[in-house]
């Protein structure tokens, strides 16, 4: 005989679970995070899809840029893309970036920031802790890096961006 509890309704069985989707939630998060990071050596080439623009840098290190649609990017992201240098700069480095935009969940930038940076941190095993000066209400600007530093990432948020920005680049020759 099976007994039912009339107390249990959908949104007190949605408040039991919810802990449970988050985890579930995050580990995907991170599992899809270090992939990116993963193949930031490579040029982000598993993540490299249809190029959507190309420019020509107004600020040095001077050349083309070529931007292309992420195929693949973090769960709760609005927008990726890769940016890559068609030539090398001087000293022979081409510098690709993967860039993402999440959401802006709170009244205070510099906060949402640092928790953003901080989880992605917290993905990446042998990153350095996120530092910066300066975070407040309206934004600011994160960095870390990865122990040999061929990987730096940077996380931004400012007054007049609505969403809070990261990026991680790599530094391939």
């Amino acid at each position: 005989m099976r007994i039912r509890n009339p107390g249990l309704t959908a949104a007190l069985a949605a408040a039991l679970l919810a802990p449970l989707s988050h985890a579930a939630g995050e580990r995907d998060f991170c599992k899809q995070y270090r992939a990116i990071v993963a193949d930031a050596r490579n040029g982000f080439s598993g993540f490299r899809g249809k190029r959507i623009k190309q420019e020509k840098a107004t600020v040095a290190p001077f050349g083309t840029i070529d931007f292309y649609a992420a195929t693949g990017w973090p769960d709760g992201a609005l927008n990726c893309h890769i940016e890559m240098r068609d030539e090398a700069t001087e000293d022979g480095h081409q510098y690709p970036n993967y860039y993402c935009e999440f959401p802006m969940l709170a009244a205070d930038k510099g906060k949402a920031l640092r928790r953003l940076a901080d989880r992605i941190a917290a993905c990446t095993p042998g990153v350095s802790r996120p530092s910066g000066t300066g975070l407040d209400k309206e934004g600011g600007m994160l960095t870390w890096h990865s122990k040999n530093y061929d990987v730096h990432y940077s996380g931004f948020a400012g007054p007049s961006n609505a969403n809070l920005r990261i990026l991680v680049q790599a530094e391939k020759r």
